[in-house]
């Protein structure tokens, strides 16, 4: 039995062994594709960016530059940092519209449990818009 399972490996390893690499490359960018889909899943569900989209899309700045609708790219940048009932927020949000392409950085805290976005700045060929900015 083990000449014939050694035999069939030698007559079939020219297409065996590169579907068992393909299998495996395959297999690992189906995890990352879905673990980074479920963090972007994830930012995209927070207060922050909610509240950071909800001021862009009515914002005459943005409307003006980009034109409605207003939709976001994939590769969201964004950090938290939360301990409890505090915490902040920095988020980078590539956005576009059917006038041009734009970037949103937004900076929010957490205070008692509760998130408010403190600044948003629209940056579009090389100009820079402050839309919110906290009186800190």
């Amino acid at each position: 039995m083990k000449s014939l399972n050694r035999a069939w490996l030698e007559k079939n390893k020219k297409w065996f062994i590169p579907t068992i690499i393909t299998s495996g490359v395959l297999l690992i960018i189906t995890f990352v594709s879905l673990f980074v889909f479920t963090i972007i899943g994830h930012i995209k569900e927070s207060e922050a960016y909610q509240e950071t989209m909800g001021v862009v899309r009515t914002n005459e700045v943005c409307l003006k530059y980009l034109g409605n609708p207003i939709e976001t790219g994939f590769l969201i940048s964004a950090s938290f940092s939360i301990s409890g009932s505090s915490g902040s927020a920095s988020l980078s949000i590539p956005i576009s519209g059917p006038k041009g392409e734009g970037y949103i950085f937004s900076e929010a805290i957490k205070k008692l449990g509760k998130w408010k976005v403190i600044d948003i700045v629209f940056e579009i060929n090389e100009n820079r818009f402050v839309l919110l900015e906290s009186s800190r």
